[in-house]
């Protein structure tokens, strides 16, 4: 038996509906740049009727543009609506052209595929500000200091979105430099730093996009960068020698100079004082390690006693001084003044220098004897002695003999 398949072969034409259809099989494309502005041209669609030729009874229209383009009803162009940015829509879009006829219920349907080219048109910006850091003056050359970033909302295409960063201005001796890697403008220390020369830098650091090129767009911001000290110097003696004069039965305990050394550092790192014991080997004298005041520790004799003093600060080497100390008699000293009769409250000498004789640091003075006490005072702040409060009369009296003691510690 034999069995006949037949196959009817039907003539089937894209896009028509209702003897409706596009040319170009219903498929467009099309570019255009960014921001055109409304009324740029974009693409021609056309529709035939079932004949195969133009009809002025076909009608166009477009969905899915949302709002970016529109279409000549009659004649098929299509225009930009509204002025674009490829940074607010897709690289590529795609909507349809709808084409209906007078009298047709249904419409043919085309699609465009519209590809917005992208102009640079966006500046870098600067992202995760403000760019502030604080570093060692220890920080090594070669070391990172910060990184800065920024973004462009540009495409790649011909590198417009590609951002290259500099320093402009603000980086004193080149101390240091930016190198452009991953996107990010990457600072380090190209030079060594010294607080005491610089304490911060504003750096004004530039972001241009198309790689930096002439035509591209720039953005700028500033690096604050801040140096922080480092405990890098030894302490110093504020003098390098101590000429000390004392009497020699100064008793045990007593003090008879101080010393004074400071870190150099602005952190101000505690001194340790001490005698470098091989200058002083029996022990006559002793320090105290904080504060460096140095008293009599043995039984003296008339002498010179010079020795060696250390002033350390964290572990930095030790700074030196020399200290002498002659012990002898201490004579009493004599002055002579004289002061305008009748003049009350006005000073008659100041003691302040025999501080610096006798070698005492912030001494007490009082009037140990006169033969009229009452006609003078000592004045404990300016350290003078003065004519108290009734004035002197020389037809009365024209000398006096005043005896002041200087105490340190309570001792004269």
């Amino acid at each position: 038996m034999l069995n006949l398949l037949l196959f009817l072969l039907a003539a089937y034409t894209p896009s028509v509906i209702e003897g409706v259809y596009f040319t170009n099989s219903g498929f467009y494309q099309a570019k255009v740049d960014e921001s055109s502005p409304p009324g740029t041209y974009v693409k021609t669609v056309q529709a035939l009727d079932q004949s195969g030729n133009p009809s002025d009874q076909i009608t166009y229209s477009l969905t899915k543009e949302n709002g970016w383009y529109k279409i000549n009803s009659t004649s098929g162009v299509i225009t930009v609506a509204k002025t674009l940015d490829r940074e607010e829509m897709a690289d590529t879009q795609s909507f349809d052209a709808l084409a209906t006829k007078i009298g047709e219920s249904q419409a043919g349907t085309a699609t465009i595929y519209c590809t917005v080219l992208d102009l640079n048109d966006n500046y870098p910006q600067f992202e995760n500000l403000p760019y502030q850091v604080n570093i060692s003056e220890n920080t090594k050359v070669g070391e990172v200091v910060i990184e800065v970033s920024a973004s462009d909302k540009d495409s790649s295409d011909n590198h417009n979105n590609e951002v290259y960063y500099k320093i402009v201005g603000g980086n004193t001796e080149g101390t240091f430099e930016i190198a452009t890697r991953n996107k990010k403008g990457i600072i380090a220390l190209s030079k060594p730093l010294d607080f005491k020369v610089s304490q911060k830098y504003y750096l004004n650091v530039t972001a241009t996009d198309e790689s930096g090129a002439p035509t591209g767009n720039q953005n700028w911001t500033v690096v604050t960068i801040g140096v922080i000290d480092a405990d890098d110097l030894a302490a110093t003696f504020s003098k390098f020698l101590y000429p000390v004069l004392i009497n020699v039965n100064t008793r045990r305990g007593r003090e008879i100079v101080r010393v004074h050394a400071e870190d150099q550092d602005s952190l101000q790192a505690p001194v340790s004082y001490a005698i470098f014991r091989a200058s002083d080997p029996e022990e006559y004298f002793k320090i105290n390690n904080i504060t460096g005041s140095i008293s009599v520790n043995r039984n003296l004799t008339r002498d010179s006693y010079p020795f060696i003093v250390t002033a350390k600060s964290s572990n930095h080497p030790a700074a030196f001084a020399l200290v002498v100390v002659n012990a002898g008699a201490m004579p009493n000293r004599t002055f002579e003044a004289s002061v305008m009769e009748n003049e009350a409250n006005t000073t008659v000498f100041d003691l302040k220098p025999l501080e610096q004789y006798f070698n005492v640091s912030d001494p007490i003075f009082q009037i140990h004897q006169s033969d009229e006490g009452d006609k003078f005072f000592i004045n404990g702040t300016s350290k003078e002695l003065k004519v108290g409060a009734q004035a002197l009369d020389r037809e009365e009296r024209d000398k006096y003999t005043v005896v002041v003691e200087l105490l340190s510690n309570g001792d004269n």
